[in-house]
């Protein structure tokens, strides 16, 4: 058998306080990194002297902390290390183990960590505080709408022949194939620039240090923030950066607030064989929504709930017919939607009612948010 060891991994530019110590005295302390992307050394002890060589090594990972672990890499007992991306920022505990000319893995159970990794956002070197500057952005231009406080700028290189190498900053959400950018150059330095005054000033935020999109980015306010990122090429060519006054290449809203939204009064009125429903509501927010309004309706105040209308224009009144029994009663829940996705909502205490049709003063009364009205 060979007993196999993980190294302290190479190429990690640590953050400050770089390690960091375990709240289990039997786990090693972590490693903390802002890189996404690092080499994991392997060294290979034979317990036997007169045993085989290992078949293949093994990396390990779990991100539960030891409660799962998966095979993340595989090497030949010649290598010296294996290759890891990080998916997601967190905690990651790695061993490393062995399988024979027979198969057999060893050691067979993952009793503790060999190494632990944290995995921390790039954070920034110049503090930024933004506003709401959409007068100036583009009239073509459609900031990116993210409801948290970290989150990642995808990029591609474009050309690194030029003065100036073209960045391109991609868009969430893209399809495999015909959608997916052309292979990026490989850069010697990605360089990220932020404003949250729309350009007129830049600040330096930081540095990529894996050079591999996407770039994981906290801030800590939300806002209106323009981003532009520096290249330098392999061949040491390297883009402009930003000056005062011009334009970001990509803008990104920071937006965890709810839209506020108040349910001013349910009206129900008899109409034939059915009711007329009359709806009226204030919703504000800093980025609402184009068509941010959904209503719904249930005759039961814990639902379930029918929908009425989704993507309305925040008009503050809605007015419908809806079919409901000789003597019915019913609630309402109004969703008010901004940019980032976050939802406000509102749902009427008490129902609104109508009394039974034949009352002969039926058109005369109304029920305004569970009050009677004459």
């Amino acid at each position: 058998m060979w007993l196999a060891r993980c190294l302290a991994p190479l190429g990690l530019v640590l953050a400050v306080g770089q390690f960091a110590l375990a709240a289990n005295p039997g786990l090693p302390p972590a490693i903390r990194t802002m890189q996404r992307s690092f080499t994991v050394p392997f060294s290979l002890d034979p317990l036997d002297p007169a045993g085989a060589e290992p078949r293949e090594v093994q990396l390990h990972v779990s991100e539960d902390g030891g409660k799962t672990w998966i095979v993340c890499a595989t090497a030949r007992p010649e290598e010296t290390e294996f290759s890891f991306h990080a998916p997601q920022e967190g905690e990651y505990w790695f061993n490393v183990k062995t399988i024979d000319a027979a198969g057999t893995l060893w050691p067979q159970a993952n009793l503790r960590p060999e190494l632990r990794v944290i995995v921390e956002p790039l954070r920034a070197v110049q503090s930024v505080v933004a506003g709401y500057p959409v007068d100036r952005m583009p009239a073509d231009a459609q900031a990116r709408m993210v409801n948290s406080f970290s989150f990642e700028l995808d990029y591609d290189v474009k050309s690194e022949d030029t003065p100036r190498p073209k960045v391109v900053l991609i868009s969430e959400g893209l399809d495999s194939g015909e959608n997916q950018p052309p292979k990026s150059a490989s850069p010697r330095q990605v360089e990220l620039w932020w404003t949250g005054d729309g350009g007129r000033s830049w600040q330096l935020f930081g540095a990529d240090d894996d050079q591999q999109s996407p770039m994981l980015v906290t801030v800590d306010h939300e806002g209106l923030y323009g981003f532009w990122l520096v290249i330098e090429s392999e061949r040491g060519v390297r883009g402009e950066r930003p000056q005062p006054g011009e334009l970001p290449q990509t803008w990104v809203g920071v937006d965890i607030t709810r839209p506020t939204v108040q349910l001013i009064s349910v009206e129900l009125r008899p109409a034939d064989d059915e009711q007329h429903l009359t709806v009226r509501w204030e919703a504000s927010d800093a980025m609402l929504a184009a068509r941010p309004i959904a209503l719904a309706y249930s005759a039961r105040r814990d639902g379930p709930w029918q929908r009425l209308e989704t993507e309305m224009e925040n008009r503050g009144i809605y007015e419908c017919q809806i079919p409901t029994e000789k003597t019915g009663e019913i609630f309402v829940r109004l969703e008010v939607r901004d940019e980032a996705g976050n939802i406000g909502s509102a749902e009427s205490i008490e129902p609104a009612r109508t009394a039974a049709l034949e009352l002969p003063d039926m058109h005369a009364r109304r029920w305004i948010a569970g009050q009677l009205y004459r």
